[in-house]
């Protein structure tokens, strides 16, 4: 579900632990602000991972945002169950998706947004959410 860059001038087996590396990293990190919630953190990590990469620059991401948010939305009306690590990326997925025109994103805003959300709520948006 993460974006990830191939530069076919740098060895893709150290790009792919670089690129797993820094997921986890950033996981773990992002627990310090939901705490032990993997659905919240998730989101929150999949959003400084997209955005530390700077993969907003590549206009065909978003076709690969809009790929994954139908691939969850799919799940969760055939009432298959997403775990919380992957409910969480689709909801960060979401919220890129409806910033994509934004060029500066209030942080602070989103963090508060997704540490209001229950489960609930996150599985509602992500169903009710609508591809323009």
């Amino acid at each position: 579900m993460h974006p990830f860059y191939i530069n076919t001038k740098k060895d893709i087996v150290n790009d792919s632990v670089k690129t797993i590396t820094d997921i986890v990293v950033i996981h773990e990190t992002v627990h310090y602000i939901f705490g032990t919630d993997e659905g919240k953190t998730s989101a929150f990590e999949f959003l400084v991972y997209f955005y530390k990469n700077e993969f907003y620059k590549y206009p065909g991401v978003y076709k690969i945002i809009e790929e994954n948010i139908k691939i969850c939305k799919a799940y969760i009306e055939e009432n298959k169950k997403l775990d919380v690590y992957e409910l969480g990326k689709c909801y960060g997925n979401v919220i890129i998706h409806k910033n994509k025109q934004s060029t500066n994103i209030n942080i602070k805003d989103i963090i508060e947004e997704i540490k209001n959300l229950s489960q609930r709520d996150i599985i509602n948006t992500i169903k009710n959410y609508v591809i323009h």
